[in-house]
């Protein structure tokens, strides 16, 4: 099936919620967000991956709010979210600048202020503000570490692995609202195969030294695993400096939504450490365009191979490996039956959350990958029937990662911003094998089950809220830590679940595997 691109359909990309209480993010979720991209040339000095992966997001904030997206190019693959949608999967859009986003501050420091937010910012990050453009991300944007030097510094040598059950205990201190990076990094540095990169892997292995980001990012996780700290907490100043840089909107001092500082975060990571450092025509020159009639005629494991191995070749990188993994979307016409496949990336899952006192983790997993009816002016064209048809589109996951991340969707909005504080069960051991397409649930090498290690937590509401995070120690399974900024103590397991959940890390129990979750077996299961 097919859907003509209209600039209706291009400009829907922001969150709605219907009477029931689900949410949807009208967006690309077929080869046309992730894999039709790879047919065109770049275009010059516009664009980015960051804006498709804002209008796959639901986000806290106003649906008038457009960031800037002027450091990426057009072209590159869209780090997306998994988010259920109303965008036929196989349509072809193309893409639109939006406008520069009105004042950050005044739209978004109401939002779970943490503290009073300062007057003007301490002259030390101002200087580094001011000295660069905001919207550009440069080798320059390198801040030194001596910015300003956190209380916790210290000579950091060679991690020796017998003594890493002392680290991972120190705090993170408040620059002025940045609890929201604050719980993002604690549940990051316990994120095993993450921290491996940082600790064991040598520069050209893992995430460099020398990256705008993951510079930074390296010398503060050093700094929170060294086993004998000076201070109890650190201070984020170099990192805050750095992603201000690389996404203009982190660079004030209102407060953020946790869980698209993640997605920037990994994505910065991921370009700071991408295998392929080449750019320009000679990338995209090297990869022969889509036949998508030809594709549609390979069984559902071929065609799954053939473009997970066309967006590794462009996009490849540690992050790759370990958060990534693949959604399987179907197209079902209501009138002859016919079906169209398409699958796409995913570096996470953003799950609605069902109306009521409580429910459960896999009550929105059903929500994710139940059916749903296109109908109306959301009828996508039929390729058998040759004209416009209602028909049913579902999703189904196909390769699973390393890490899943799962993003609740506590914010709607309904005439006016609102939080969902409906307590959402989530288990600790996570089996995902009825969300799985049939065809792949052998295949996967990281099987189909998961365990719960971190949870980011937001108490409060939308006009004044606080971050926290509760995390299970890398190297400690039976220990738990809440993390409340430069504030850390010792936790349960059964504490990591309550009604503020709001970004939960799994790692899958069989990671033994060295690569993402990419299908073991080419033949079929």
């Amino acid at each position: 099936m097919s859907f003509p691109t209209t600039s209706r359909f291009q400009s829907s990309h922001y969150l709605t919620s219907n009477a029931t209480g689900h949410n949807y993010s009208r967006h690309y979720t077929g080869s046309s967000g992730a894999y039709s991209n790879l047919n065109r040339y770049p275009a010059s000095g516009t664009g980015s991956a960051g804006r498709a992966n804002f209008n796959n997001t639901t986000t806290t904030y106003g649906s008038s709010y457009q960031p800037n997206y002027s450091h990426n190019p057009i072209t590159k693959v869209p780090v997306v979210t998994a988010t259920r949608g109303l965008m036929p999967s196989n349509s072809r859009p193309t893409y639109r600048l939006p406008p520069d986003p009105p004042s950050i501050s005044r739209n978004l420091d109401p939002l779970h202020n943490s503290k009073p937010l300062p007057s003007t910012p301490p002259p030390a990050y101002k200087d580094a503000i001011a000295s660069s453009p905001a919207s550009t991300l440069t080798a320059a944007a390198t801040i030194s570490s001596k910015t300003e030097e956190s209380p916790s510094s210290t000579k950091i040598g060679t991690f020796d692995i017998s003594q890493r059950h002392r680290g991972g205990r120190v705090g993170l201190s408040n620059l002025g609202n940045t609890c929201y990076m604050n719980c993002i990094v604690q549940c990051l540095s316990h994120t095993k195969p993450l921290l491996e990169l940082v600790l064991d892997c040598k520069d050209d292995q893992g995430l460099p030294d020398n990256g705008p980001v993951s510079g930074p990012f390296k010398r503060l996780l050093k700094e929170l695993w060294s086993p004998d700290p000076v201070s109890s907490y650190a201070r984020p100043s170099e990192l805050r400096v750095s992603m201000g840089r690389y996404a203009q909107r982190f660079s004030g001092y209102g407060q953020q939504d946790a869980g698209e500082f993640m997605r920037f975060l990994l994505e910065a990571l991921h370009e700071d450490s991408k295998r392929n450092k080449s750019t320009g025509r000679n990338k995209y020159s090297r990869i022969q365009p889509i036949d998508f009639e030809e594709l549609d005629k390979l069984s559902d494991l071929e065609k799954s191979k053939l473009l997970w191995e066309r967006y590794i070749s462009v996009d490849s990188s540690p992050i790759i490996d370990i958060f990534v993994g693949q959604l399987k979307s179907t197209l079902e016409c209501c009138h002859c039956g016919h079906k169209t496949t398409t699958f796409d990336p995913f570096w996470d899952l953003s799950l609605s959350i069902p109306r009521g006192r409580s429910t459960d983790l896999q009550s929105c997993l059903k929500l994710f990958t139940s059916r749903e009816t296109l109908e109306g002016d959301e009828m996508p064209t039929c390729e058998k029937c040759k004209a416009r048809r209602k028909c049913d589109k579902s999703f189904s996951l196909y390769r699973l990662p390393k890490i899943l991340v799962v993003n609740l969707l506590r914010f709607t909005r309904e005439g006016f911003r609102t939080k969902l504080d409906t307590l959402v069960d989530y288990p600790f051991d996570l089996d995902l094998t009825p969300f799985v397409d049939a065809e792949s649930r052998q295949a996967n090498k990281f099987g189909t089950r998961y365990s719960l290690y971190g949870v980011s937590e937001h108490s409060g509401t939308t006009l004044s809220g606080h971050y926290t995070a509760t995390v299970r120690h890398a190297y400690d399974r039976n220990k738990w830590m809440a993390f409340n900024d430069t504030r850390v103590s010792n936790s349960t397991a059964e504490a990591a679940v309550s009604s503020l959940g709001y970004v939960l890390f799994y790692e899958a129990v069989d990671s033994s595997a060295q690569t993402n979750g990419s299908v073991a077996s080419e033949r079929e299961p």
